[in-house]
């Protein structure tokens, strides 16, 4: 909760109504590993260790008619560097079925963040990230983030 504050000021009502959450990378022992393969949330390299797709990273969840659709990892100061010693990028997608044939087809990142606020509204503010979305629909405004930018482009 630390980073959202300090970042974004965004505290517990923030999170509760936006779904924001915080992936340690330790969350899902308890379900069942093949659900979680195919949802992407576990991820193999060599086929038998696997790990949580998500680990130390704030996780935005996508909404379409109220339901969690989609799920995006920011980074965090607690990200462990790649192979390479660098640092991870500072946003994650879900893996989807598109590419990934161990995912279900109907894992897809085909959302925009916030689809749900725009609805009824006579005009909408478009923002660049996730974050922008969430403070300017505090601020009483229809917004979305053409975040995945494909489906920006796809549909321009």
């Amino acid at each position: 909760m630390g980073e959202l504050k300090e970042n974004w000021d965004f505290g517990i009502e923030e999170s509760k109504e936006f779904d924001i959450g915080y992936a340690t990378g330790h969350d899902l022992k308890e379900f069942d590993k093949n659900i979680l393969i195919k949802a992407g949330l576990l991820v193999s390299k060599d086929g038998k260790q696997t790990r949580e797709f998500f680990s130390h990273r704030i996780i935005f969840a996508y909404r379409k008619n109220g339901e969690i659709v989609y799920l995006i990892g920011s980074r965090t100061e607690h990200e462990k560097l790649n192979s390479k010693g660098e640092v991870k990028s500072k946003y994650i997608k879900l893996p989807t079925g598109t590419n990934n044939p161990h995912v279900s087809k109907f894992i897809s990142n085909q959302y925009f963040y916030s689809e749900d606020s725009i609805k009824d509204a006579d005009y909408i503010i478009i923002t660049e990230g996730i974050t922008d979305v969430i403070s300017a629909i505090k601020n009483g405004y229809a917004t979305l983030s053409p975040v995945p930018l494909q489906k920006l482009q796809k549909n321009m």
